[in-house]
């Protein structure tokens, strides 16, 4: 067995049968073609690097050369224009005769002011005397300066204030000084919107600095009182001159007019002289 031909298997080999091609060749795969690699991506990449490069060049090319040129044109005109202005309404207090105020009025400095250094040294001693001050206390911040008294004349009790302070949005700006004055001045005036029972008695223009105001008014807080301000822009800053007086033993308010204007005239001037 094994060694004839015919549909017999040979030794070591297939069956053969007749007719039939020997045995196929042994099937060997074929290895799939490898994808060519694209570098067109890679490209793109290296062009918008190149591309943001050269706009970050321009750009600071551009600002290097505006720097320092446009700066100053924008800082200088609208000062110049402001200090001008405003200067013409400091001297008006050179040609007041009818405050009595007893001479010129005005800073000896010039503008931007800042607050004092010692708000509490801004009133003589004689003029303190009036009021019947003592006991002062002071607050400063970065934008104000604020003094306040206790007082008492003829055995009625209140509180002297005088406060300067500078616009917040920017200590140089004449603008700005302006809107916190016109803030000031509505608070003192508002009878409605007051929360205490206030009443303006009397009002009066005044002629120190670049504008100006006194402005005396009966308020009730707990007993019938009296409030006398003193409102002056001396350019960008502002000054207050506030005093407040209470009557415990009566219903009725304890000041006149003719008892405060000539004593808070006085109070104001010489706040403003202390710029």
């Amino acid at each position: 067995m094994g060694y004839g031909s015919g549909p017999y298997p040979s030794q070591g080999g297939m069956p053969q049968y007749p007719n039939q091609p020997p045995y196929p060749p042994q099937y060997h795969a074929q290895t799939p073609q490898q994808p060519r690699k694209n570098n067109a991506g890679l490209w793109i990449v290296i062009a918008g690097g190149v591309v943001i490069v050269v706009l970050v060049i321009a750009v600071i090319v551009v600002l290097f050369n505006r720097g320092g040129n446009d700066r100053a044109p924008v800082a200088d005109t609208p000062q110049t224009t402001e200090q001008t202005e405003d200067t013409g309404q400091t001297d008006a207090p050179d040609d007041d005769t009818g405050d009595d105020t007893g001479g010129n009025t005005g800073p000896s400095g010039g503008p931007p002011y800042s607050p004092p250094e010692d708000p509490c040294s801004v009133l003589s001693e004689g003029t303190l005397e009036e009021f019947g001050a003592s006991s002062s206390r002071k607050n400063i911040t970065d934008n104000s300066a604020t003094c306040s008294w206790s007082t008492e004349v003829d055995g009625l009790y209140g509180t002297l204030t005088v406060e300067y302070s500078t616009p917040y949005g920017g200590s140089d700006s004449v603008e700005a000084a302006k809107d916190d004055y016109a803030f000031n001045y509505d608070y003192a005036t508002d009878e409605e919107g007051s929360i205490f029972d206030l009443e303006v008695i009397e009002e009066q223009e005044l002629n120190y600095g670049s504008e100006s105001v006194l402005i005396f008014a009966s308020e009730e807080i707990i007993s019938p009182g009296n409030r006398t301000t003193v409102l002056i822009r001396q350019d960008n800053i502002n000054i207050s001159v506030e005093w407040s007086v209470s009557n415990f033993n009566s219903n009725e308010p304890p000041q006149s007019f003719d008892d405060v204007e000539e004593i808070m005239k006085k109070a104001a001037e010489e706040a403003l002289n202390s710029l």
